[in-house]
């Protein structure tokens, strides 16, 4: 999840400022690609790994945190992007 966090990144600033299809479509692949390795089913794994016995208790807390992060992010999406436009919204993902 780490990784595609970090993929992501470039992917927003590269959307942000894309004026022609190609860079927007590139934006797009990057965004794909780290959207790919933020999915959590590989966490629900290395917990496995690293708590075993307790994993059950370390997995029901991420899906709940993840559960609740669209709950959040939504909304703070759509207000920035009424404030400030896309573009903006891009950016400060990026960040």
């Amino acid at each position: 999840m780490i990784t595609g966090t970090i993929v992501a990144a470039p992917g927003f600033l590269l959307l942000s400022i894309a004026q022609g299809p190609m860079l927007y479509f590139l934006a797009w692949v990057i965004l794909g690609i780290a959207g790919s390795a933020s999915l959590s089913p590989a966490a629900y794994i290395a917990l496995n790994e690293i708590v075993a016995r307790n994993a059950e208790h370390a997995i029901g807390w991420l899906m709940v945190v993840t559960g609740l992060s669209s709950s959040v992010f939504w909304p703070i999406t759509s207000l920035l992007t009424t404030a400030a436009g896309w573009r903006t919204a891009c950016l400060v993902y990026a960040g």
